[in-house]
């Protein structure tokens, strides 16, 4: 590296940190959702419906804080040496991409479908779509710079 460029070496590893942290703790609370759902009796019960909207409240809040690490990340590649000229990134990866992180959203609302509880289905699904929709919208700028040909500026 010239010495009148910066290094972000640092700057990088603190959001990979933060990306395998909150990425660490959705496993764990969607985990513990698993674990409520499987080994209770009744997981219709008021108070255990409580736990369960409250776990995927927590779920979305980390996918949402994981998002924008994630794009923050994708951001550094502007940082980066500049990438061959041809290389403009792959629709498909990125809709399989976009595809992924909207089935984690809708992972809980299905797992709730299927042990009959449509009231948390319902407020899992709005909740999910609603932090869906503020990740996108807080994202866009990092986005919008990444996908300038991905070229360094």
């Amino acid at each position: 590296m010239p010495g009148d460029e910066l290094n972000y070496s640092a700057y990088i590893s603190y959001h990979m940190m933060a990306s395998n942290s909150f990425s660490l703790f959705m496993g764990f609370t969607f985990t513990s959702t698993v674990v409520f759902l499987t080994w209770l009796p009744d997981p219709g019960q008021l108070r255990l419906q409580i736990v369960l909207l409250s776990l995927t409240l927590l779920f979305h809040v980390l996918g949402y804080l994981l998002f924008i690490e994630e794009a923050t990340l994708a951001y550094c590649v502007r940082l980066a040496p500049k990438l061959p000229e041809d290389y403009k990134g792959s629709i498909m990866t990125r809709r399989l991409s976009n595809f992924v992180w909207y089935m984690l959203g809708a992972i809980n609302v299905l797992m709730f479908f299927v042990w009959n509880l449509p009231a948390l289905a319902v407020a899992s699904a709005a909740i999910g779509f609603s932090f869906m929709v503020w990740a996108r919208k807080a994202a866009a700028p990092l986005y919008e710079a990444v996908s300038e040909k991905w070229v360094r500026k």
